[in-house]
């Protein structure tokens, strides 16, 4: 009797654990469902060529795509969208950026008209867009104007005495009864954390806790609450003081404790009384994938899970408890450092020189075990700025700053050798952690949704079609996209349900007319474009805007530099291209016949032109209208309908207006006399005209289509960098205020994995200092400085 009641004991015990492991295993699945759309996620770092401006200059850049869940190069996307934004989120400047293999360079020239104050750079993708945007990359940078004078309030001449603090218990809740671990930040006027000391007090004014900052304002303290009582707050820093409330604690919940042990994660889980005795689910998820699972049983003594690091993974680790309902109560971030650092090692020669003089930089890119690779590198060379703050390196930010909302004072810090490193970086996931869910709200929310799709052979236009008379969406029908004078260049997107659209338009590059129409009844639709910029941004403030008036002197000389320069070398500084590799030949690639037509006699109307010379096309009269059709070759016949005919790459679906179309104006005729495939759409051949300009003049477009004025790709200006290697050239009276001495997006490696690199001081004398920033195929990132006077 006494062995078959333990047998069924045993056999409860069996079963129990199978429903938990079963329980386990549905919240897994459950939580892996809601990351399957982050499964594929993107980052972008944006390499600036110095973090302060004045008008008139140029921000050089270079763009890193990078995959957010091995944290390596991304080839999915093309395009990256660049933006300058104003202190209002208003964009004054915007481009669309072609990367190549996981980067891509491009630039903003910053007008005069632009006004003094904080901006910030931010970059993404399409596929970026899909989620928060603060996840995207952001930079703020001080930008002035020396023709306009600074508002009072920008001259850094009075004091700001104004503290923020923010206040984040371990895990997410404080339970009366239950210690738990308070992350606590303060900050002053310009964002930057400050020092401080602070005592906690309850509603009867007793001291519970007593603490101070560490790194960058950010610190921590253990204390109990209790039923009934209220806390606060009061924190000196220096002559500024200020009391605030804590969170009010719960009753009833789950707190959570993370410190390392060895090569394990331990967890430690307390409850109120009425969450004991029940199972307790912790997921660890990183790079948006779950990477362990656990259950435990909270008893009075608590429970205890153990995560091992590798399993867990490098850099931010997310802790997620589950209670007994599946529902998620409680989150702990945790930054494992990585050893995934690229070394570049610097070294420039001379240490110090004079004006208009060589300077030469080797740089040697390696391992951490000091093994040599080669990286995708971006080099500055600009002189130091009184009052320049320095922006995370690309290790810093992939790791770090892509991975949180909030701001992160000096991220290269959590990177470095330093005793309290640790301490700083558990410090950091405390108080700019933040939950995925909200808690204490049920299940897992929904997966959001995928709008935006990557763009993986170039950029995509969005638009939407509408019927006229009740503007209601039109479905099914083709829309043409075509910019002015770009041949290589036609979209052709088919509307659904909704009335959008979606095209790839390949190979625009620069400013263009664009022009959308219907091949159909025209005159039924009403097309719109949408923006493809985000018109989502993220809440983290901006910095106001402060000038030292110890920097007024050096502000007024580089003011006057950038006037100098853009009056003398204006040409110089505002040349652009295409991209070297750029494929100039049409959409529909070599066409089978071509007709020069200065090689021809010439002929008063095209009509007779095609008639005449292009034997493949049959020109036909239908009741009064003319129309072609091609022959087509490979069968031997001609089409039953018209071809799809092109004037300087834009479709004209009325041949009446090409047949009289003045043949003076068109320099050449190409003919694809066999069938063609573009998109869904079988074409009977294509006709394709160019005129001497490429802008289609004196042709009236049907006037249904919709024209706009619509950039392309962003050109590749060329960087100005001049040589004094002769004496006649050091001695030219040409005035060289250069502040920014060398900008290069894509350094090569001279020899194996070393790089050198030469360049020129202006007639500038001061501090300069040069930044590498780059990263492997293989996700290695780093970045190293290097500095070097002229005398």
């Amino acid at each position: 009797m006494k062995k078959s009641f333990v047998t069924f004991l045993l056999g409860i015990v069996v079963l129990s654990a199978a429903g938990q492991r079963e329980i386990l295993k549905s919240i897994e699945s459950d939580f892996s469902n809601q990351l399957k759309p982050f499964v594929f996620t993107e980052k972008v770092y944006a390499h600036l060529d110095k973090p302060a401006y004045t008008a008139g200059e140029t921000i050089w850049f270079k763009l890193y795509t990078i995959d957010g869940s091995s944290n390596t190069p991304s080839t999915v996307s093309k395009i990256v969208y660049a933006e300058l934004l104003n202190s209002k989120n208003e964009p004054v400047l915007q481009g669309k950026v072609e990367v190549k293999e996981g980067s891509g360079p491009g630039s903003f020239y910053i007008p005069f008209t632009v006004e003094t104050g904080t901006y910030r750079f931010r970059a993404y993708t399409s596929w970026m867009k899909n989620f928060d945007a603060a996840l995207y990359y952001e930079q703020d940078l001080s930008v002035v104007n020396t023709l306009v004078s600074p508002d009072v309030s920008m001259l850094e001449t009075k004091t700001d005495s104004s503290l923020e603090v923010g206040i984040f218990p371990e895990g997410g809740d404080l339970v009366n009864g239950l210690k738990s671990i308070v992350g606590f930040k303060v900050w002053d006027h310009t964002g930057k954390g400050v020092s401080y000391n602070s005592v906690i007090l309850n509603s009867s004014n007793d001291t519970v806790a007593r603490f101070s900052s560490g790194h960058f304002g950010m610190g921590q303290f253990a204390f109990q609450p209790a039923q009934g009582s209220t806390y606060r707050a009061i924190i000196t820093a220096g002559t500024r003081t200020k009391t605030v409330e804590l969170p009010a604690a719960v009753n009833s919940g789950l707190v959570m404790a993370v410190e390392p042990a060895g090569n394990l994660l331990k967890v430690t889980v307390n409850g109120s009384a009425d969450q004991l005795n029940q199972h307790i689910y912790l997921l660890v998820s990183n790079g948006k994938r779950v990477k362990a699972a656990q259950y435990q049983l909270a008893t009075a003594n608590g429970a205890s899970f153990l995560v091992d690091r590798e399993t867990a993974g490098e850099g931010i680790i997310h802790l997620t408890l589950f209670n007994s309902l599946r529902q998620p109560v409680a989150e702990r971030l945790y930054f494992s450092p990585t050893d995934k650092i690229l070394r570049i090692v610097s070294d420039v020669t001379p240490g110090s020189t004079g004006i208009r003089s060589p300077v030469s930089v080797s740089f040697r890119s390696e391992t951490a075990e000091a093994q040599p690779v080669n990286g995708d590198l971006s080099l500055s060379v600009y002189r130091d700025e009184p009052g320049q703050s320095t922006p995370a390196s690309i290790a810093a930010w992939i790791w770090l700053g892509s991975e949180l909302p909030g701001n992160i004072d000096s991220a290269d810090y959590y990177f470095s050798n330093a005793a309290d490193v640790m301490q700083a970086s558990d410090n950091l996931m405390l108080v700019n952690g933040w939950r995925k869910f909200k808690m204490n709200e049920g299940p897992l929310p929904a997966k959001p949704l995928m709008t935006f799709l990557p763009e993986y052979e170039g950029h995509l236009i969005r638009g939407n079609v509408r019927i006229k008379s009740g503007l209601q969406p039109a479905t099914g029908v083709q829309v043409f996209v075509a910019p002015v004078g770009k041949a290589r260049s036609l979209g052709v997107g088919t509307s659904n349900t909704a009335g959008e659209f979606t095209t790839l338009v390949k190979g625009y590059y620069g400013p263009s007319s664009l022009v959308v129409q219907t091949d159909k009844n025209a005159a039924s639709y009403q097309i719109e474009l949408a923006d493809p910029f985000s018109t989502s941004y993220s809440s983290r403030p901006y910095t106001a805007p402060y000038i030292k008036p110890a920097a007024a002197s050096q502000i007024l000389e580089n003011g006057i530099s950038t006037q100098v320069q853009n009056i003398y070398l204006n040409d110089l500084l505002q040349r652009s291209k295409e991209p070297v590799a750029t494929d100039s030949t049409a959409f529909y690639g070599t066409p089978d016949s071509k007709f020069f037509l200065d090689k021809f006699t010439r002929f008063n109307t095209m009509e007779e032109v095609m008639r005449e010379y292009v034997s493949a096309v049959n020109v036909r009269k239908i009741t009064g209208k003319f129309h072609y059709r091609v022959n087509d070759q490979p069968r031997g016949q001609f089409f039953t309908v018209d071809p799809l005919v092109l004037l300087d790459g834009v479709p004209v679906f009325d041949v009446d207006k090409i047949a009289t179309y003045d043949p003076l104006k068109v320099n050449k005729i190409e003919v694809m006399h066999r069938r063609y495939l573009l998109n869904n759409l079988s074409l009977a051949g294509i006709v394709s005209y160019s005129t001497y300009d490429g802008k289609m003049p004196a042709f009236t477009l049907d006037p249904s289509a919709l024209v706009v004025d619509y950039e392309g790709l962003q050109l590749q200006r060329e960087y100005y960098s001049p040589k004094y290697a002769t004496a006649a050239a050091k001695e030219n009276r040409m005035p060289d205020f250069r502040t920014q001495l060398l900008w290069t997006g894509n350094m090569k490696p001279s020899t194996g994995n070393t790089y050198n690199v030469s360049f020129y001081t202006s007639d500038l004398k001061g501090k300069f200092t040069g930044v590498v920033q780059g990263i492997t195929k293989d996700g290695l990132a780093g970045s190293t400085t290097f500095s070097f006077e002229v005398k």
